[in-house]
């Protein structure tokens, strides 16, 4: 099996959103398999609830997504490894586990 080595092999998300640059939490590597959420709505809510979610050994991550989940579509159901940021944020008083994805690239 071989995993993402480098930027060049992964699919570049939010890494160059200013969102994201401004973020001062430091870049980690995951790896697991991108689920979509099932207590996710069908259509856009008042309420922020992540679409997807990355299933790790060492627990589960909401994936923020800013509202393109598009973006993560292709990778629902695979395994992947994941360069992001990990971010508690808390929105009208819920507190969401998150991992702002930079870059994803299919485990193989």
């Amino acid at each position: 099996m071989t995993f993402c080595t480098s930027h060049s092999d992964a699919h570049v998300l939010f890494a160059n959103e200013a969102w994201y640059l401004a973020s001062d939490v430091p870049e980690q590597t995951f790896e697991g398999t991108i689920v979509v959420n099932p207590a996710a709505p069908a259509k856009p809510s008042f309420h922020r609830v992540n679409r997807y979610l990355l299933e790790t050994s060492s627990g589960t991550w909401e994936i923020y997504t800013g509202g393109r989940d598009d973006v993560l579509a292709p990778f629902a159901g695979k395994r992947v490894h994941v360069i992001g940021k990990p971010v508690e944020t808390n929105v009208t008083g819920v507190t969401h586990r998150e991992l702002w994805p930079g870059r994803v690239s299919i485990r193989s």
